[in-house]
């Protein structure tokens, strides 16, 4: 260790834990939205739906999910 190092420990006891977080209090701001669509192939026996949900959050930023099924 050089003399600026700061090493730091802890200690664990069982069954029990400890979590801090900084800053004490945090708020999130989450969006979603999506779409779908279903499309008749053969009149009520099958049909195509297609659609996405895209999300937006502090901590992954900007998701997509699409899918796709066929019923």
């Amino acid at each position: 260790m050089g003399p600026r190092s700061a090493p730091e420990f802890g200690q664990c006891f069982p069954g029990r834990a400890t979590v801090a977080f900084t800053p004490n209090h945090y708020t999130d701001k989450l969006y979603n939205a999506f779409v779908q669509d279903e499309i008749p192939i053969v009149g009520d026996q099958l049909s195509l739906t297609i659609g996405s949900k895209f999300l937006h959050n502090g901590y992954s930023g900007f998701e997509i999910e699409p899918t796709a099924r066929l019923l």
